[in-house]
């Protein structure tokens, strides 16, 4: 079961005034005036928070009788309005919730579609808000919250405590479900998620099983590794032979200087073939195909079988989005936060090699129809990418 409650209502008031039967005539007339616009505007509808996030965004659904909150742009609930798109946007590492909700609503009011558009973001609580993955300004937890570590929300894990709980893969299968019932009249509804965001979005890709007949997209942006779903990862090639990642480094021109980007099985992989640090010769086999890069060892809160997942991933609507300026280790390119394990570095140094990779193994290996996207002249900031030109038509698709 799940419910939901929407922000608090703000009070005016008045204080009596000595100036005279005019000043009171006045009075009565600025509060008559003020009582017929509050009814035009409660006969119009709720309240909106499409322009930016504000306390009053802040609402609360109910999961498996534990809390999960979110800033939306309309109060949820059946009927409050009838949007023909609902777009739910899934924050980072640092669980800037308001910072992506705020991306989002800029690109959505660029569209002309903020009274078309249902906007939703949710929160992925930490355990603690001391925790070294939390933005200044966004609530912490409360109790009764539904909690995770750092980074298991975004690799699927269950919730706190020992990861027992709800995984973010179900939480979002009941979140989409309740707002395609209560929003019958939305024709799409739009997952879209940024850095830890866009790594679930493309783990969630794979394993969602919420209940609509809207059209279920998904958008990936800039996560910091990739599931696969075979063997085969990309590695560079330097005049016809193998390289390494170092010798293949961005230049200006092209993302991996004077080198070519092939597929390799890892688990056969050609002679002079040297896997990357931290790897080694000796254990690099047993990592790289590892949950949350691979489907083995998974979860147990992940159902499916490898082909399942496979499968249901190639057949997925999902739209991919690369910042051209994601990569190298210079200012705004968030690289201490970048997963540098060795199944990671396994897919390339930054994670615009990394979705470059990516894109060769969807083409060749999944021959999936998914689209990749390039964002210039953006670094790692969801503000740059959602609100770019690029982005807009993937976020709120044409009704056509």
């Amino acid at each position: 079961m799940v419910a939901q409650v929407y922000g608090g209502a703000r009070e005016m008031s008045f204080r009596p005034s000595s100036a005279g039967p005019a000043a009171g005539l006045a009075l009565l007339m600025l509060l008559a005036l003020a009582a017929a616009a509050a009814s035009r505007a409660e006969a119009a509808g709720p309240a909106a928070c499409t322009q930016a996030y504000e306390d009053t965004c802040w609402g609360t659904v109910q999961v498996d009788g534990k809390n999960v909150h979110y800033y939306s742009s309309f109060p949820l609930g059946a009927g409050t309005v009838q949007p023909r798109a609902v777009l739910i946007a899934v924050h980072g590492f640092m669980h800037d919730a308001t910072t992506t909700f705020n991306a989002v609503a800029s690109a959505v009011q660029t569209a002309n579609a903020l009274d078309s558009t249902l906007i939703v973001a949710p929160l992925f609580q930490v355990d603690s808000s001391s925790d070294p993955c939390t933005t200044s300004g966004v609530p912490g937890p409360e109790k009764g919250d539904i909690t995770w570590k750092c980074s298991d929300w975004s690799d699927g894990f269950g919730a706190s405590p020992s990861n027992e709980g709800p995984s973010a893969f179900s939480v979002m299968d009941q979140l989409i479900t309740m707002l395609a019932k209560d929003y019958p009249s939305a024709r799409t509804v739009t997952v879209a998620g940024f850095s830890d965001g866009g790594q679930m979005m493309q783990r969630y890709a794979a394993v969602a099983a919420p209940t609509l007949s809207a059209k279920l997209r998904f958008v990936v942006s800039d996560p910091g590794s990739w599931l696969y779903f075979g063997p085969e990862r990309p590695y560079p090639t330097l005049n016809g032979a193998p390289a390494s990642w170092d010798q293949c480094q961005p230049d200006g021109s092209a993302p991996f200087g004077p080198c070519t980007l092939k597929l390799l099985s890892a688990a056969d992989p050609p002679s002079g073939w040297t896997p990357p640090a931290p790897c080694t010769k000796d254990t690099w086999r047993s990592k790289y195909d590892r949950w949350k890069y691979g489907p083995e060892h998974r979860p147990v809160t992940v159902k499916a079988s490898p082909d399942e997942m496979r499968s249901a991933y190639a057949a997925a609507d999902v739209h991919v989005l690369l910042a051209e300026g994601d990569e190298g280790q210079g200012d705004g390119t968030a690289y201490n936060a970048l997963d540098k394990h060795c199944a990671a570095n396994m897919q390339g140094d930054y994670r615009l090699q990394r979705g470059l990779g990516y894109q060769l193994f969807t083409r060749d290996v999944l021959h999936a129809k998914h689209s990749f996207t390039l964002v210039p002249k953006c670094q790692h900031k969801v503000t740059c990418v959602f609100t770019s030109g690029q982005a807009q038509p993937i976020l709120i698709p044409s009704e056509d």
